[in-house]
């Protein structure tokens, strides 16, 4: 793992890279939020895959969504680190990280 530290945009622009990922409504007031509070923060790859699992498991907890909604987020991960991590090489290592965290 190498040593890249990841600061986190403002929330408005975070918002904005995220919803054109996906502007789905359950999204955007359920699972965006978590990362929404992290605006501005610096975080390395792992961080960014602990954040990640945290609002997945609020987002399901919180919003009740089904398994299918959670699937679909799973689906889209990498469109979701390329809007959180603009630096392709951090977004590269936090990719293969969130894949093997996600196999446990």
């Amino acid at each position: 793992m190498t040593n890249n530290t990841i600061t986190l945009s403002d929330p408005a622009t975070m918002l904005k890279r995220l919803c054109a990922v996906s502007n789905d409504g359950q999204l955007v007031h359920g699972f965006y939020p978590v990362f929404l509070e992290h605006g501005y923060s610096s975080k390395d790859p792992l961080g960014i895959v602990a954040l990640f699992n945290k609002a997945i498991w609020l987002f399901f907890i919180r919003s009740r969504v089904s398994p299918e909604v959670i699937h679909q987020v799973f689906q889209k991960r990498d469109e979701f680190v390329d809007a959180l991590v603009p630096d392709e090489s951090s977004a590269a290592e936090t990719k293969s990280l969130l894949v093997k965290a996600l196999q446990y």
